[in-house]
């Protein structure tokens, strides 16, 4: 097991532990999904978008999140849609 997945299992082991709240900044949106309810995406020091998680991840207006979202590798490139 990787060190980024020995970390986000900790913390979300104490999430649920401790009921905590946490603000995860990171660029890759495939582990902030997997921790996430709700995702907020910065662009030049302003908030572009802000979503619960699933939605965040379907149909984003702003072309940065929209670009954040392509870069998310996808196992079946056919499947992107799904995400």
């Amino acid at each position: 097991m990787s060190i980024q997945a020995q970390v986000i299992n900790l913390l979300e082991r104490l999430q649920r532990e401790f009921s905590l709240a946490y603000i995860f900044i990171a660029h890759d949106l495939s582990v902030v999904r997997h921790i996430s309810d709700r995702v907020g995406v910065m662009y030049l020091a302003s908030s572009s978008s802000s979503a619960r998680t699933p939605r965040s991840t379907t149909g984003p207006a702003h072309p940065y999140t929209q670009a954040l979202l392509s870069a998310v590798p996808v196992p079946d490139p056919e499947g992107r849609e799904q995400l």
